[in-house]
């Protein structure tokens, strides 16, 4: 699942990326496989159900990034990207004050 997600691009001016409808369609296609397999452990397929769970909970949100430019792919990406913000906006007072 990574991978599929990771190959795919995010959209620039330049390239604008295979779009998020078609990483949805990709990733479901991987989803689906998952659930056809049969005879796991207990644990293993409590893990297929929490992840069947909760892609369905937060499919819609999912693929914003692959379709909206500048849209970080991870929270990690975007807190990041805040921290830069406070960062510069902290410096900027430094040197005002």
């Amino acid at each position: 699942m990574a991978t599929s997600l990771e190959v795919a691009t995010l959209p620039t001016k330049e390239i604008p990326g295979i779009g998020a409808p078609e990483v949805a369609r990709q990733l479901g296609h991987i989803l689906g496989g998952l659930y056809t397999i049969e005879n796991l452990s207990t644990e293993i397929n409590s893990f297929r159900t929490h992840l069947r769970c909760l892609s369905e909970r937060y499919w819609n949100g999912l693929f914003v990034c692959y379709e909206v430019m500048g849209v970080p792919r991870t929270n990690n990406d975007l807190e990041s990207l805040f921290g830069d913000t406070r960062r510069r906006v902290r410096r900027r007072r430094s040197l005002i004050f």
